[in-house]
């Protein structure tokens, strides 16, 4: 079981955090979440100042005292229940591909986001671009996913991006799907965003070839 919790730091805040669990209830492992979304879970120091000469330092203050959480000081990692290597993120990591794909290049075979999503209740915009998001991650690193929340949809998607299960948001509901896990690496994973760049390089090198080609054999 994958489950997301916070922990006690000892500045008196409090660390979101993804836990595992193993198929007795035992605790596997817990990892502080690594990316923090500004505004939603911590205020930037520049954010702070200009809201302190804006005469807007008590709603800072506020914001900090129920809203600031502390980040871990390290990156999340696969963990391996039941023999399958887990990469998973809670809440914002959704949104990060680079961080799907370090946990991918690090060896896990499932990849799951766990996420309490109250805040956007009425908003199906949100919940269409997460799924978008989703279906990227899977089909990129060729991984399925499994993504979870309160409060917002729940499905299970597999490496090529088709819905095995799905419940609708604010459904209490427990939904299984057979996935087969994967361990080898695309080239998006290996190499990242980097291959669009390139790949761009690449196709103007040739177009820019062709043409002098055709320069070449036209003053012959």
């Amino acid at each position: 079981m994958i489950t997301s919790s916070f922990e006690n730091n000892p500045s008196g805040k409090l660390s979101p955090a993804i836990q595992h669990f193993d198929s007795e209830g035992r605790l596997l492992s817990s990892q502080r979440k690594s990316f923090l979304v500004p505004v939603g879970e911590y205020l930037p120091e520049i954010l702070d100042f200009l809201m302190g000469i804006s005469g807007n330092s008590e709603s800072a203050q506020s914001h900090k005292q129920y809203r600031q959480y502390i980040r871990g000081r390290t990156a999340e990692k696969p963990i391996s229940i039941e023999k399958t290597n887990i990469g998973a993120l809670v809440c914002s990591g959704v949104l990060s591909p680079d961080m799907y794909r370090d946990l991918t290049k690090q060896g896990a075979e499932i990849l799951t986001n766990s996420a309490a999503l109250d805040i956007f209740a009425k908003s199906n915009l949100y919940y269409n671009q997460t799924q978008d998001i989703v279906r990227f991650h899977a089909i990129a690193n060729a991984r399925p996913f499994v993504h979870s929340a309160i409060g917002g949809d729940s499905y299970i998607i597999t490496a090529q991006g088709n819905f095995l299960a799905y419940s609708q948001p604010r459904e209490i509901a427990y939904k299984t799907a057979h996935v087969t896990p994967s361990s080898s690496l695309t080239f998006y994973s290996k190499m990242g965003e980097y291959f669009i760049p390139l790949s761009s390089i690449l196709l103007a090198c040739v177009i820019l070839s062709k043409k002098l080609v055709r320069r070449r054999n036209s003053g012959n």
